[in-house]
Formats: structure tokens, sequence, C-alpha cells
């Protein structure tokens, strides 16, 4: 069995997930969305790691660390405790419950039957006035 594990530095493009085309330091410098994105990739994800600087700079030191490759999903609430001040961590928790509020209107909408056609749709995000649907 062959083990594979990217240890990334700061110059690593990540090559995966929703910032695959950038480098670690431009996903660091994000306000808080790209350090906690880091951890939760470090925790969740296997064959990733970070070198040290980088973990320290993320906060994660001695008993956060875990043994690579491997994953410890449950470690990110951990790090979040530790780490995050009681601000951060509603700042986080409320952007997640919005990005689901947001899922769940397109779902809803998508069952109950609303199709838009491409010209009504194009104009939507065009900016122009349609009539009421």
């Amino acid at each position: 069995m062959i083990t594979l594990l990217r240890t990334l530095t700061r110059k690593s493009p990540l090559k995966f997930g929703k910032y695959a085309d950038c480098v670690v330091q431009h996903v660091l410098d994000m306000y808080l969305e790209g350090p906690s994105l880091l951890v939760w990739y470090y925790y969740n994800v296997k064959g990733i790691s970070f070198n040290e600087d980088i973990l320290n700079e993320l906060g994660i030191t001695d008993w956060l660390i875990i043994d690579k490759p491997g994953k410890n999903p449950a470690m990110v609430y951990a790090w979040k405790d530790q780490t995050l001040s009681e601000k951060d961590r509603l700042f986080l928790n409320n952007r997640v419950k919005h990005n689901r509020a947001k899922h769940k209107n397109i779902s809803r909408n998508m069952k109950s039957g609303q199709i838009f056609s491409a010209d009504t749709m194009r104009n939507r995000n065009q900016g122009n006035k349609t009539k009421t649907l």
C-alpha cells in the first residue's frame, strides 16, 4: 500500500477544494474563512499536512497535532474552542446558518416546480426588471 502525504508550504497550490487555484498564503490572508478552512482540511483530509510554521500560525500546537496520514474531524471543534474568540465563533456560526438557509430556499423553489426559462434567468442576472413570477 502506497501512502501519499502532501506537506504544504506557503507557496504550495492547494489543487483541491473551493480555492484549488490559490496558494496556501492567499488562503491564510483571508480574514477568518481562510484559516478555518485550512484547519478543516488538516483534520478532515487524510493526505494533507502543513509545515510547522503554518500549523503554528493556525494555532495547531501540542495536543492538537494529529498523526498523518490520517484524519480526526472531531478535533476541529477542539481547535475552535481553544483558538477562536467568542466573537469569531459567532461570526462563523452565523455564516454557516446563512448558507444553509440559502440552500434550503433554493431547494424549496425547485420542489415547488418553479422552472424558469433561459431568457427569464438571463434578465434576472443582468438586473433587468421582469414581471412578477
